[in-house]
C-alpha cells in the first residue's frame, strides 16, 4: 500500500512492506501530522515502510516518514479506490465507511 503527496508536477511517496489482507475486514488509516510525519496504520498498527521516495526521509524505526504536508486545493474530482492514470486498476472490494477528516462529514 502506497500514499502518495503531490505538490506540482514533484510527488513523495511511502510504501508498505506486507501484503494488504484479503477477505478480511481492515481499517486503513493514514496520519500526516502538521509537522510532516505519515504514518499508514491496519487495524491501529503502524506498517513498515520500505520505500520512502521524493526526498520524503524515512524514520530510524520504518514505521513513519517525514512527507510534504498536502495542499488545499479545490478539486472537481476526488477518487477512492481508481487512480487518476489509465493504466491503475480499480479498487476490488468493500467499503463500508469513508470520512473526511477535516471537514467531519462522512462521504
Amino acid at each position: 500500500m502506497a500514499y502518495f503527496v503531490f505538490c506540482g508536477g514533484l510527488g513523495q511517496a511511502i510504501v508498505t512492506s506486507a501484503v494488504f489482507p484479503t477477505k478480511t475486514w481492515t481499517r486503513v488509516t493514514v496520519t500526516h501530522t502538521a509537522a510532516k510525519q505519515a504514518i499508514i496504520h491496519w487495524n491501529g498498527v503502524a506498517q513498515t515502510i520500505v520505500y520512502a521516495g521524493g526526498g520524503a526521509s524515512l524514520s530510524a524505526n520504518k514505521k513513519s516518514a517525514m512527507v510534504w504536508l498536502p495542499k488545499e486545493v479545490t478539486r472537481k474530482n476526488n477518487y477512492v479506490g481508481k487512480g487518476p492514470y489509465a493504466n491503475h486498476k480499480l479498487f476490488k472490494g468493500k467499503m463500508k465507511d469513508l470520512l473526511a477528516q477535516a471537514s467531519g462529514t462522512r462521504r
